[in-house]
């Protein structure tokens, strides 16, 4: 064979080899490049997702007005329902606060609800009442706080400080309170079932709902925290499920019933 037909062999051999390269090249960005949108496809619609359950559980939460004063907050959470906490509908005494009305604008002007008392909890600081012609209110529905993982961001709309509603995010700890601090189970027996979150909480929160945004669902009620810096108290949603379970044990009657108005003695300075 002939210099120059062995070399004319040699570079189509050569030829062939970088054309298999190329190929393998080319598959390989093509994948690549497939993932990239892929994922990046995948992190723009959970931000959407995202932002759309942000904007739901904003609408929905709302704060309860008395005598034209908003001295809690709370949530829709089925139609034509919202969930608080019990003491913004019971006082010290066990008595019944008055006719409350519910507002779920930012700047707190209405339109106001009135609303009526559908359960409060024997048990937890929790109460359910009825939107009177609120079936058409945004509402988010109820979760399991035991699928959310510690240290899961959490997401809290509230009507703290009368600020008007506000947005504040924290984390999740675990499902109950491991050792609640002896003062709790003797003061705030209606905190027995409580879980911690890490996350501010101030006045007005009370009632103020905490979302789970990968659940897209309530998982529990603010109602307390500890003063020095410590983590928030929040009824965990289960509650709310059993007392839903147990309408009937826990209307106001049944309350009054077992919680007949208590004298409080006036604090001396």
């Amino acid at each position: 064979m002939k210099k120059q037909e062995k070399f004319e062999l040699f570079l189509g051999k050569h030829k062939g080899k970088s054309g298999k390269r190329r190929e393998q090249l080319a598959v390989w960005f093509g994948l690549f490049f497939v993932f990239l949108v892929s994922f990046f496809s995948h992190v723009l619609v959970q931000h959407a997702r995202d932002r759309a359950f942000a904007g739901q559980a904003e609408n929905a939460t709302g704060a309860i007005y008395l005598n034209g004063h908003a001295i809690c907050s709370g949530a829709s959470f089925a139609p034509g329902y919202f969930l608080t906490a019990r003491h913004c509908v019971v006082d010290e005494q066990y008595d019944l606060r008055g006719d409350e009305y519910i507002s779920f604008s930012a700047n707190e002007k209405g339109p106001f609800y009135q609303t009526q008392i559908v359960a409060l909890s024997l048990t937890d600081d929790i109460a359910i009442l009825r939107i009177v012609n609120g079936s058409n209110v945004p509402w988010v529905g109820l979760g399991d706080e035991s699928r959310t993982p510690a240290g899961h961001p959490i997401l809290n709309f509230t009507y703290a400080l009368d600020q008007g509603k506000m947005r504040i995010e924290g984390r999740f700890i675990e499902p109950i309170y491991a050792h609640l601090p002896g003062v709790i189970p003797d003061s705030y027996p209606e905190w027995n079932y409580s879980m911690p979150v890490d996350m501010t909480i101030a006045s007005g929160s009370s009632g103020s709902p905490i979302f789970d945004a990968f659940q897209q669902e309530i998982i529990g009620v603010v109602v307390g925290d500890f003063r020095r810096g410590g983590f928030g108290i929040v009824i965990p949603v289960s509650r709310v499920w059993h007392l839903l379970n147990h309408l009937s044990e826990n209307s106001v009657q049944e309350f009054q019933k077992k919680f007949p108005h208590k004298e409080v003695e006036p604090y001396e300075l």
